[in-house]
């Protein structure tokens, strides 16, 4: 609303959008062994290590799992959320078989400004019921 000095000096102009870069941080090689490449278990696997074996989980919070934002501002609905994600994953793989609508190939992610991904919003999916 206003130009904005921060502690640290520097100003920041009326309409400056400040998010926390999601993308860099979960292809941070500094952090994760091989970002780049799909490890369904990575989390699992890291949690195997002594210490670790609470963190790494969905909801965790903290510099290195920006998703539900951290400490006092950490999204308080982030159990919740995760509850109904799981549950409406599980009915949709138990009762429908998914491949893309013909022609249709996966789509390409691409980051937006405020840290978050666009996976692609306009892929077609075709569902069958297994009933």
């Amino acid at each position: 609303m206003v130009p904005l000095r921060l502690s640290a000096g520097p100003e920041l102009p009326k309409g400056t959008l400040i998010c926390v870069d999601v993308h860099h941080i979960n292809n941070s090689r500094e952090l994760w062994e091989k970002p780049e490449e799909f490890n369904g278990l990575r989390f699992h696997e890291l949690r195997k290590e002594t210490g670790k074996e609470n963190k790494h989980q969905f909801v965790s919070t903290g510099n290195d799992s920006p998703g539900w934002g951290d400490g006092p501002m950490a999204c308080p609905g982030r159990l919740f959320a995760n509850s109904t994600i799981k549950i409406a994953l599980a009915h949709l793989i138990m009762n429908y078989d998914f491949k893309f609508a013909p022609g249709e190939q996966k789509p390409v992610r691409t980051t937006l400004p405020n840290g978050t991904w666009n996976p692609g919003l306009d892929a077609k999916l075709v569902l069958k019921s297994r009933k």
